[in-house]
């Protein structure tokens, strides 16, 4: 589902509060949840390939015959094609990082949930417009915060690291005159 275009601006703190929340309700969580389902899935058919080709081979060698061996048998086939199969899914496994990227985003969906409920919590409960400026401005930190959690848990995952801070940049070359 595509995101949600933002509401019109709010005219006070608590329109402006609960406008955020409700785009952190339907833009931010929901992706978090869906990055986060898409890792297990993505583990979950690796995971079982490997161990399937594993122990389909295993069995099959232990039960074939031998004149399925001679020539180019089915059996024999088999033999190649099913530890292929289990080294491949294993390959990707450890090179996707997949179990990893699945347990960042679940991080980052909890930390979502919570912050939402505490939002919501808060909402019901603040009355004056400086302490929800307050609160709004908090939890746009907390939700800054948590975004750059997430990008520096990926890009300490992936294999191609890319210093992405300000602190990996260098100044701008100036020609002396």
């Amino acid at each position: 589902m595509p995101p949600l275009p933002p509401p019109p601006l709010a005219d006070t703190p608590k329109q402006a509060l609960a406008s955020y929340i409700a785009e952190l309700a339907q833009n931010y969580y929901p992706w978090y949840d869906r990055k986060q389902r898409g890792y297990k899935r993505q583990w979950q058919i690796l995971q079982t390939l490997t161990v399937v080709a594993g122990f389909g081979t295993s069995v099959l060698a232990a039960l074939l015959q031998e004149k399925y061996f001679s020539g180019l048998g089915w059996g024999r086939l088999l033999l190649v094609i099913l530890p292929s199969i289990g080294s491949l899914a294993s390959t990707l496994l450890i090179q996707t990082r997949c179990l990893e990227l699945m347990a960042l985003r679940e991080n980052g969906r909890r930390t979502m949930q919570y912050l939402l409920s505490l939002s919501r919590l808060r909402y019901a409960a603040l009355t004056e417009p400086a302490e929800i400026s307050e609160f709004h401005h908090w939890l746009v930190k907390e939700i800054t915060k948590l975004s750059e959690d997430q990008v520096a848990g990926f890009m300490a995952l992936s294999p191609n690291r890319i210093d992405t801070s300000a602190k990996g940049a260098k100044p701008p070359h100036r020609a002396e005159s």
